[in-house]
Parts: C-alpha cells; structure tokens; sequence
C-alpha cells in the first residue's frame, strides 16, 4: 500500500464497518524473529470519506491509477458502481489525505451479485495485463469472468476474460504466482486449501477468451482450509507468497514462493515454483 521501494506489501486490516488500520512492513526481509512490521494506524474511514459505514466485503485495495500505490475502491453492491480514492502516500509521506477520483464517466456493466459469503464477490480487481493498473473483473457464480481492462485513457470492455471452469467463484483468488507482472488464477479447495494454478498467458485469444490461460494443477500445498489462505507478496520479489491466518490464534504463517530453477521473471515459471524457505509467525495483534 506504500508503494515500497522493494515492492513488498503491507499489512491492512479492515473493520466491518470500514475502517483501516495498518502495519508497515519493515522491507520485505523476514529476521528469524521479530519484529516483522511497524507502527500500526489508522488510515481512513468510510464515515470519513462516504458518509456513512461501509460492509469491508465492498471494499478493495488496488492500484487504480498505476502509482505504484495502493487505492481504495467501494463497489456498491445494488449496481455495481465504483468509488474511488485515490493514495496521496507519495505526495505527502502519510495517509492524512485520500482524493476521489472521478468515476462519472464509467458505465460498468456487471448484472452480477455478490453472495453471503466472504469471499463470493461479483466484481475483483486485479492487474491482468501487466500495465501497473487494477483491471476489474465481473464473475458469475461458476466462474466465468468479463470486465473491464483499465488503461490510461479509459475503460476497454471484454466479454469473456476467463471461461468458466465450472469453479464456485468464492474459491477463486487473482496473485501473479510467477513474477510476469500479470496476475494470475488460482482456485483454492475450501476444505485443505490446495490452491491449483491457472497461468496467465496474456491477451491472446485462446478457447473463447480474451486471454489465454494454462490450467497446470496445484502448486500451492495447503495448510488449512480455504478461507484461511492469502496470496500476498511479503518479501517483494513480484510472486505470490502462501500466507496463512488462524482468526482463532490471531496468528499467520508464510511460506515464500522462490522460483528453484528459473530465476527469471521473463522465463515464466516451473511447477515447482513454490519452495518452503521459510516458516514465519506473524502476531497479528
């Protein structure tokens, strides 16, 4: 959310009503023991910047504009319509000052509905073609993903981003697994956690897609069950980590995704990507 210069990312937590507080990371490199994060603070609120108390299930934090910094855009669950803040980190070195952006001109065409669940989100957003920005994604309860790619001087709508898989949509996640630049697809099994890998090929036509993806099994072996594993980049080397919490504990742990044999991002990836290099327990206080 920083925009650290290693690009390793922080810690936020959002309250149910919509507030955020966060925990600074302290540079990507995990000590055998802690600290592993800084101060922790308060950094908006939806009473201060909507007006009112905001479900956190229609809040998202993603680069919207490129930056390199992380905004905050509330999806409004009737229709689907955004609002943007923008990140002023850079400007002003802290979180004093969110800006609005300017979402008349969108005209987001998204039919679907989120379910009850946490994780069952009609819209997504995630960088699906490399540029820098959060793409949005509009998925249907089995999968299926159209949306919008988010380009510099607009909006481009694409009818079929990701055919069904026939995949219940709240088991599916969006992480750039192998450092590429364009996040990738991962369906995780609710009851272990195992997370299969659906590579992100680019914008190349491919099985009635826009894109083109490659289905190559699990990479990720879980370690509880779905809801409780996350797909940060912790130690800033641009591939998704294996983060999990324990609500009960208030606890996580991380194993780090290395690339073994090819430590080119421009190469792609293995299906070995994921090495356990090391286990860290993080409290979450």
């Amino acid at each position: 959310m920083m925009g650290h210069s290693d690009h390793a990312m922080d810690y936020v937590w959002v309250h149910s009503s919509g507030w955020m507080m966060i925990y600074e990371s302290l540079g990507g490199t995990f000590p055998v023991n802690p600290p592993y994060w800084g101060p922790h603070y308060q950094i908006w609120a939806a009473t201060d910047y909507a007006g009112s108390e905001i479900d956190r299930r229609d809040l998202h934090l993603a680069d919207w504009d490129g930056d390199g910094l992380c905004d905050i855009i509330y999806v409004n669950p009737s229709d689907n319509s955004l609002r943007i803040w923008l990140n002023q980190y850079k400007a002003n070195g802290n979180f004093d000052k969110w800006v609005e952006a300017d979402t008349s001109g969108y005209d987001i065409n998204c039919p679907e509905k989120r379910g009850v669940g946490i994780y069952d989100l009609a819209v997504r957003f995630a960088d699906i073609d490399g540029n820098g920005r959060a793409d949005l994604l509009c998925i249907q309860p089995k999968g299926l993903a159209s949306g919008y790619l988010n380009n510099a001087n607009g909006l481009v709508y694409l009818s079929q981003i990701k055919k069904s898989g026939d995949k219940d949509r709240a088991n599916l996640r969006w992480a750039d697994v192998n450092g590429d630049g364009r996040a990738d697809l991962l369906w995780v099994d609710k009851f272990d956690g195992d997370g299969y890998i659906y590579y992100n090929r680019g914008e190349t036509p491919a099985d009635g897609s826009a894109f083109t993806w490659d289905g190559e099994g699990r990479v990720y072996m879980g370690y509880a069950q779905g809801s409780c594993m996350h797909y940060p980049d912790l130690d800033g080397d641009g591939r998704a980590d294996m983060h999990i919490v324990d609500s009960l504990e208030n606890t996580a742990q991380t194993w780090f995704n290395l690339c073994p044999n090819e430590c080119s991002s421009s190469n792609g990836d293995d299906p070995n990507t994921l090495t356990v290099t090391r286990m860290v327990w993080l409290g979450l206080t």
